[in-house]
């Protein structure tokens, strides 16, 4: 009895059926851990108490940085991330509410907030996020974790810069693991947020004190 050839569809299903009968199972995927920055900061009491108002701008950052990814920068030159980690929000978003919680428990301004919030601000905080990563020397040294912003006060109503400065820090790191290496962001953060809550504070109150002279 002469056999019909079977249709085209059958031959390749059950092809794919033998193909997939051969093959390793796929492997499981983990699930990334979801990690946050909340740093305090320490009020220092030569800070001035000021009437002005403030409004605190989301940071401008590259692509990689402003995504809630962590990243790390296993020589130089080469930025990753960690795969298994990611940020709760962006880092952008962690460094604005970092600062803004910094002038809100220093109990030394009047009103802070962000753009768009219906605040009649002053005072104008630009930030740029330089670094917010895991940094593994050149030279073998110890890995530290890296926060650097660049920050701008402005004229609220002028938009003239008034002034600007560059904060950094760094926190070596003893376990380079990563619940470990993702902890040591906080008090690095924490650090550079109380340096520019300080900064804004004192500078803002030196420009308010100088207008009100030339009144």
């Amino acid at each position: 009895m002469t056999r019909l050839p079977l249709p085209r569809a059958v031959v390749a299903l059950a092809l794919a059926a033998a193909l997939a009968a051969c093959s390793p199972l796929p492997a499981k995927r983990t699930s990334a851990q979801i990690y946050t920055a909340e740093p305090r900061i320490a009020v220092d009491e030569t800070w001035p108490r000021v009437t002005w108002q403030l409004v605190v701008v989301r940071p401008v950052a590259s692509q990689l940085l402003d995504s809630n990814r962590i990243a790390v920068r296993p020589r130089p030159g080469q930025l990753q991330v960690y795969r298994d980690a990611v940020w709760v929000e962006s880092a952008p978003n962690l460094v604005q509410n970092a600062i803004l919680r910094g002038f809100e428990d220093s109990g030394r301004i009047v009103a802070v907030g962000r753009p768009g919030t219906g605040l009649r601000a002053d005072y104008s905080l630009s930030l740029d996020l330089r670094r917010f990563e895991t940094d593994y020397p050149a030279d073998g040294g110890a890995p530290q974790v890296r926060v650097e912003i660049r920050a701008r006060l402005l004229d609220a109503v002028s938009n003239q810069v008034l002034a600007s400065r560059t904060f950094a820090a760094a926190t070596p790191l003893s376990d380079t693991a990563t619940p470990a290496a993702v902890a040591a962001f906080e008090p690095t953060l924490g650090q550079v947020a109380q340096d520019i809550v300080g900064w804004t504070l004192v500078t803002g109150e030196a420009n308010a004190q100088s207008v009100m002279r030339r009144r």
